[in-house]
């Protein structure tokens, strides 16, 4: 059951990456208005999410045989700075799958600047992806911007404009990276509830030299707990050995002073003193 939970984890953080993968080049191929930081993060998110969790129970059990405070601190710390990624990726990515203006004027930015940046390249491949001309209509900015005749529509017989289409692609990608991240963020709480010292289903992938030592680690433990366990029990043993004795050299004393003194008769007194003259 344990290699087969470790399978499935490792094949939801690969479907994960793998779907963060593709809408960031999804994004970046569409101009999208979505930073590369938080699409790249998205896509560090399950590869990081499934190492935390592998050296999760690695660093718990080192962590309880150490003094050090950060060195005890550090399976929480990994862990809380996980969620906490995990927690801005989600607010960010929730804030763009929601319509609001700040959306619609985050695009009306992005086009603007590319059409004064006369970067005709990232228009033309939003117009030929989404089938569509201009942000707003179709002579809205539109690409080519050189010849006023020959304009996008009129090549390309589009009448539809690029806001509707290019609005849902933005919707669709951050919708996807959100669920991408909220996934990881069940999987992370998953891995810590099923998680346990010495019972822990992760123990399943650990290479053979990882239980090697472990066992060594453990049977030393238990021979230590058994040479202080032999030693109290022959301290005790000597101590009950010696109150023993001890009770046995006061025994006769104490008898011999609580026996009744014999008084000789009258007889045996007058027997003793004729016997004496």
């Amino acid at each position: 059951m344990g290699l087969g939970l470790g399978l499935a984890f490792m094949l939801g953080s690969a479907v994960l990456f793998g779907v963060a993968a593709v809408v960031h080049f999804h994004s970046a191929h569409l101009s999208l208005p979505v930073s590369p930081v938080i699409t790249i993060l998205t896509i560090l998110l399950p590869i990081v999410s499934f190492l935390n969790s592998y050296i999760y129970p690695t660093l718990l059990h080192s962590a309880r045989n150490s003094s050090h405070p950060l060195h005890r601190l550090s399976p929480t710390i990994l862990q809380t700075l996980q969620g906490i990624v995990t927690t801005i990726l989600a607010t960010l990515l929730f804030e763009d799958v929601i319509p609001s203006t700040t959306v619609d004027c985050l695009m009306e930015n992005r086009w603007k600047g590319m059409f004064q940046a006369h970067d005709g390249e990232s228009i033309r491949l939003i117009q030929d992806t989404l089938n569509c001309c201009g942000l707003n209509t179709v002579q809205h900015m539109p690409y080519p911007f050189i010849k006023p005749d020959t304009t996008c529509s009129t090549m390309y017989g589009r009448d539809k404009s690029c806001r509707g289409p290019w609005t849902a692609a933005l919707r669709s990608s951050t919708g996807a990276d959100f669920g991408v991240v909220t996934a990881v963020g069940l999987l992370q709480i998953l891995s810590l509830l099923m998680t346990r010292e010495g019972t822990n289903w992760w123990n399943s992938w650990r290479p053979i030299a990882w239980h090697r030592q472990r066992r060594g680690v453990e049977g030393e433990r238990r021979a230590l707990l058994e040479d202080v366990t032999d030693a109290d029990e022959e301290v005790v043993e000597r101590q009950d050995d010696s109150s023993r004795s001890r009770g046995y050299q006061s025994l006769p004393s104490a008898e011999a002073e609580n026996r009744p003194r014999v008084e000789p008769s009258p007889i045996h007194q007058e027997e003793n003193h004729w016997r004496d003259s």
